[in-house]
């Protein structure tokens, strides 16, 4: 998978500022709403970068930030399951 494919979703690029509102909501994603969203800005902000300046540092960071989201998201769901 080339570092391209990795940023973009559905071969599109998100406008930015959009905002995709959290119609789906439990006790266990509640306190994690917040800090995923500020860490996807973060992932956001290094494809930015990467794309004014072609450093892969960020491609790199980014990649980090990706599975700690869905590494995290996983552990979501499975607390969820739980119950």
């Amino acid at each position: 998978m080339s570092y391209l494919s990795l940023i973009f979703i559905n071969n599109q690029m998100p406008l930015k500022g959009t905002i995709v509102p959290r119609e789906f909501n439990t006790p266990h994603r509640q306190d994690w709403n917040a800090p995923i969203h500020n860490i996807l800005k973060a992932i956001d902000n290094h494809n930015q970068e990467y794309f004014k300046t072609q450093d892969i540092w960020h491609i790199e960071k980014a990649k980090i930030l990706r599975e700690y989201v869905s590494e995290l998201k996983t552990w979501i769901h499975k607390q969820e399951n739980e119950q």
